[in-house]
Formats: C-alpha cells, structure tokens, sequence
C-alpha cells in the first residue's frame, strides 16, 4: 500500500529499516552514519524508491550540502525527484540552516534546471579538453529554493488533475 500523500509529498526521513533498500539504491551507503549526514526517502515501509541526502556543514560554515539524489528510473526524473530535493531542503532550513548548495553533474539536468529555476549554476569540473564545462555547483537561499520547488511541484499537480 503506498504512503499517504502528505504536504511535502510521499517522502520520509530515512529509518534504519531502510538500510538494505538503501542500499541497494546507493551502494556505499557509510554516509548515512556519518555524524550531520540525514536522509529522506521516496516509498512505503520496506520499500526505497528514492533517497536523497544533505549534509551538515563543518564548524564554522553556514551552508549544508543538499545532494546526491538517487533514483529507481520510474522516479529518477520529474515530481518525485523535486519532493526528494525539497524534503532534504526543508529539514536543513528546519534545523537552522539558511543557505545550501549543490552539485549538477548531469548536462540534461543541468539545461532542466536552469530553465525551470532561477539559478546561477557556476562551472566547476571541466571536460578533458577544457572547452565544455561538465560539473556545477549551485548556492542557494533555502526559504527560495523552497518557495520555487513547491511552485514547480505545484504545476505537477495542475498538469496531473
């Protein structure tokens, strides 16, 4: 039976039950004990269809780390990929933190995010032969990277009623 859609969407803090399924999603799955590591994820009990990470910065840092999101490919694109991202970046502004960033290391998404966002990706990894960028990293204001994920996930439900 799947979750009951909530505000936020069918995501949940991941629970120590979930770490086979989480597992199987992430591989290396050593960051999740790590000390400021937290994880939300997409599916019902026993079941991870997604999950998504942040991070607690170092001392002295004010920004958390929001990513990696992964994803089954029913799930790894779209709506459900947006409530992963806005899941973590609730819980971070939740727990005092005011700004975030993370890292695009996908062409695609890169295009689909700057059309679909206001963001300022800056060029981080370079191709070997230097001329195309292939890696970004984006910092953002968490109360706008959330006003604009739940505008956009806002459309998803008008598109889908």
């Amino acid at each position: 039976m799947a979750k009951e859609r909530t505000k936020e969407g069918p995501t949940r803090p991941y629970a120590p039950a979930d770490r086979e399924a989480a597992s199987a999603l992430i591989g290396d799955i050593r960051p999740l004990s790590q000390p400021g590591c937290h994880a939300h994820v997409w599916g019902g009990e026993g079941v991870v269809d997604g999950v998504a990470l942040w991070m607690e910065p170092p001392p002295g840092l004010d920004e958390a780390y929001l990513g990696p999101v992964v994803a089954t490919g029913v799930i790894s694109h779209g709506e459900r990929f947006y409530e992963l991202v806005l899941a973590c970046a609730t819980d971070a502004l939740d727990r005092g933190y005011e700004r975030g960033y993370f890292t695009i290391k996908d062409r695609a998404l890169w295009r689909t995010l700057t059309i679909m966002f206001r963001i300022e990706p800056v060029p981080t990894g370079w191709e070997t032969e230097g001329v195309q960028p292939r890696e970004w990293e984006v910092h953002v204001e968490l109360p706008d990277a959330i006003e604009q994920l739940r505008h956009i996930l806002a459309l998803f439900q008008v598109r889908s009623a």
